[in-house]
């Protein structure tokens, strides 16, 4: 049986306008960037420390011969891998619809990210601290309070976690 392609008619229900964006946000090369990234990450660490936020998040983050690995955000991505898919799907689609833009939803899409990493780090990665750190830090104080955290890996005075932004561009 023979097609007559004159009876064939093409309705777009606004397949090209997505064939256009989908374009220009892969062509863009849209990139969100999360991780420890400019002035906060190359501060030093502390007063009495030669390392800055970077290079004490990157000890942390693959270890050392003294420092166990505390994946910071290799980790977070592997636990939160679908989480993160379906965040980008939703920005994806918010933005082929119409209901913001590519630069608000990498924007927003960044804001999470730092805000879920700086909660996992809050709640603590393993491993716990050594015995000898624990003794060298001051007693732990009560919830709500300013000061050191007590005994939660990698959070002492908060700086490495405040560290901790994110940045994109189209």
């Amino acid at each position: 049986m023979a097609i007559d392609f004159a009876e064939v008619v093409e309705r777009d229900r606004g397949l090209r306008q997505i064939r256009r964006q989908l374009a220009q946000y892969g062509a863009s090369g849209s990139v969100v960037e999360v991780g420890f990234l400019g002035r906060p990450a190359r501060k030093i660490h502390r007063p009495d420390y030669v390392a800055s936020n970077l290079e004490i998040a990157y000890f942390h983050e693959f270890g050392t011969k003294t420092i166990p690995r505390r994946s910071m955000i290799g980790g977070w991505a592997q636990e939160r891998a679908s989480q993160i898919a379906g965040i980008l799907a939703y920005w994806v689609e918010e933005t082929l619809a119409g209901r913001t833009t590519n630069q608000r939803a990498l924007d927003n899409i960044g804001v999470w990210a730092v805000g879920s990493i700086q909660t996992r780090m809050g709640r603590g990665i393993a491993p716990e601290l050594a015995e000898s750190t624990k003794r060298s830090r001051k007693k732990p104080k009560k919830a709500g309070t300013k000061g050191q955290s007590g005994y939660t890996p990698l959070i002492d005075t908060g700086q490495l976690r405040a560290s901790i932004s994110s940045r994109s561009r189209l």
